[in-house]
């Protein structure tokens, strides 16, 4: 697929062989960080630029090509593929334009960290990344049984039947259980258990589809009203006065 990208400025060389970058494109960080709704992806905007060896003849040297890494840790994971731009990644990228800005405002929050979550070798840090990420979507400012609603409300919002609520709560629950003893020194990396690396790997997916879930809402998400209907009020028939 073909990208058109606007604003995208040239650097200036300087006389003691710095170089000075242009701004970049909010619009383009942004829009590249939706890649993060299409399959494994950690997208990254960086920055590159090419120094000729004769200044003089800058348009007929090829010159050489430097990059320079704004991002942490590696892009892709071990034994995973990049995932392929191809229509159905563009449509995801389309919603997440189509949002309205309140609610763009938390994705924005939710996609950076599902990228890092993605893109961290050792499951703590994982765990530390993507409960940030379902904070940001599921979260209500309040820090009262916080692991104990996100649970709830991951729950509600990815599944209808009880047996899938139940896993999904109870991996939520594990997930947050590896972030806590990450942030609190209980286990060194070095110590991570096959289980762990599971355990982190299924939340950082689960934080992928309510990521997800989301955007295809295109509306903010009103934890209370889905704890209260019992899953998304929208589709259970009541009305404004709360009349079925």
């Amino acid at each position: 697929p073909l990208f058109q990208m606007n604003r995208v400025i040239a650097s200036v060389a300087l006389a003691n062989h710095q170089t000075q970058l242009g701004p970049r494109s909010d619009v383009l960080e942004t829009t590249a960080s939706a890649f993060a709704l299409v399959a494994d992806a950690s997208p990254v905007v960086g920055v590159g630029w090419i120094e000729f060896v004769d200044p003089d003849l800058a348009l007929a040297e090829f010159g050489q090509v430097w990059s320079a890494s704004l991002h942490e840790s590696n892009l892709t994971s071990p034994g995973k593929t990049p995932p392929v731009v191809n229509e159905s990644a563009l449509e995801w990228v389309e919603r997440y334009i189509a949002l309205p800005r309140e609610v763009k405002r938390t994705v924005d929050v939710a996609l950076e960290r599902l990228a890092l979550a993605r893109r961290r070798h050792q499951p703590g840090d994982k765990a530390i990344e993507g409960s940030i990420c379902l904070e940001a979507l599921l979260g209500d400012g309040g820090n009262q049984e916080l692991t104990y609603r996100l649970r709830l409300r991951a729950a509600l919002l990815l599944a209808k039947q009880l047996q899938d609520r139940s896993d999904i709560s109870s991996a939520v629950r594990d997930f947050y259980k590896l972030r806590s003893t990450t942030v609190h020194g209980t286990t060194p990396s070095r110590a991570h258990s096959a289980a762990d690396y599971a355990c982190a790997e299924r939340g950082v997916a689960i934080c992928a589809d309510a990521l997800r879930a989301i955007v295809m809402l295109g509306r903010k998400y009103e934890p209370a009203d889905w704890e209260l209907s019992g899953g998304d009020p929208s589709s259970k028939g009541i009305g404004v006065d709360g009349d079925v």
